[in-house]
Order: C-alpha cells, then sequence, then structure tokens
C-alpha cells in the first residue's frame, strides 16, 4: 500500500469499541444536609429541598423537576420517615413514582444507612437509638452536627465497607412480605438501590 493509500481514511475499518459508555446524569433530592455531603462524594449532583415531611419533601423535588430546563436521566429523592404519618409516607412514594422519580426512603432514618455497614440491621429500633449505635463503630459520631461535612465524614468512613451495606441493606429489605407498607418496614431502607444506580454508572 503507497503512503498515499494509507492517507485515506479507511470507512471500512471496524470502529473501535473501546469508547466508555456515556454515564447517565443524577440529580438527587435530598431532605437532609448530611444526604447532600454524603451523596455529592459520588460525584452526583445532590440538592438540599425544603420540606418538613416526606410528602412536602416529595412535592417539592416534583414542582423543581417539572420546573427544570436541563434533561436529567435519573430523578431521585432520599427522605426519611421520622415523624410523617403512615398515610403521608405512602402518599410520598406514590407521588415520587408517578412523577418520574426514584425512591430512596429511610425507616426510620438515614443513618440506618450507615449502621448496615458495620451490621445486620433489620429489627425495630427508633432512630433516637441510632447514636449510640453509631458510636460503637464511630467514635466521633455527633447527632447534633447534621450537615454536609458530616455526610462527607460519614461516606470516608464507611466506604470500604459498601459491599457489606449493599448486602446487608438488601438482605434485610427483602426479608419483609412484598405487601407489608413501607411505612411498617422498619428498620430498612433502600438507599442501597440508589448508591447501586449510582455504581452501575461509574
Amino acid at each position: 500500500m503507497s503512503r498515499k493509500d494509507r492517507a485515506k481514511p479507511n470507512y471500512d475499518r471496524p470502529r473501535s469499541h473501546s469508547q466508555k459508555p456515556v454515564r447517565e446524569s443524577f440529580l438527587i433530592f435530598c431532605e437532609g444536609a448530611t444526604e447532600v455531603g454524603y451523596f455529592s462524594c459520588f460525584k452526583k449532583r445532590a440538592k438540599l429541598v425544603a420540606g418538613g415531611n416526606a410528602l412536602k419533601i416529595v412535592q417539592s423535588a416534583v414542582a423543581y423537576k417539572n420546573a427544570a430546563e436541563k434533561q436529567v436521566d435519573q430523578y431521585w429523592v432520599v427522605f426519611d420517615k421520622d415523624e410523617t404519618s403512615d398515610l403521608q409516607f405512602g402518599q410520598a412514594i406514590a407521588m415520587a413514582r408517578e412523577n418520574g422519580i426514584r425512591v430512596a426512603w429511610s425507616n426510620q432514618a438515614f443513618e440506618c444507612w450507615i449502621i448496615l455497614h458495620y451490621r445486620e440491621f433489620n429489627h425495630a429500633c427508633h432512630r433516637n437509638d441510632y447514636e449510640a449505635m453509631l458510636k460503637q463503630y464511630i467514635q466521633e459520631y455527633d447527632a447534633s452536627k447534621k450537615g454536609e461535612e458530616q455526610g462527607r465524614q460519614l461516606h470516608q468512613k464507611t466506604i470500604p465497607l459498601l459491599k457489606t451495606a449493599l448486602a446487608n441493606a438488601r438482605r434485610g429489605h427483602t426479608s419483609f412480605p412484598p405487601d407489608k407498607p413501607d411505612a411498617h418496614k422498619q428498620t430498612s431502607t433502600l438507599v442501597y438501590t440508589l448508591v447501586e444506580a449510582i455504581l452501575a454508572q461509574s
């Protein structure tokens, strides 16, 4: 083949399949700044949304999504059962899904996801007891110091144990009967489904 022929583009040559797949974009609506800090460490966009209870948080997230001009591939909302009534908790989950927003709830609070990095946790437990449990593994944890910095610290502390947390959370959540209302699945969390979705795009 002459030098001139070699210089011509070869459109018959098979294209390389080594190109990286396009990663889907995320927007994660969080009810707490701790969660914003935690999920931001995965290099995904996390936004604090106003609320007060699960239903109001979802309503705010839906309004933001509907007004957004930029296309996002995956919308998620992260909220806790806390003091939300069983009825409103179920309504919040249904509203999110009806509006194309995936749900990563925690019953009772986000910190149960952190505990799952260290142990199985599928028995009923009030969130007020989470701090004492967490201090067994993270001595410097302080429930009163909510904020993005706390979320980043929790991520840094627990990321080496992420595989364990995923397994514990999945096992705990699926141990409940399928027809049991989510509001009654204490202690359980779907945060693991959001983390799995993030890892699938990494």
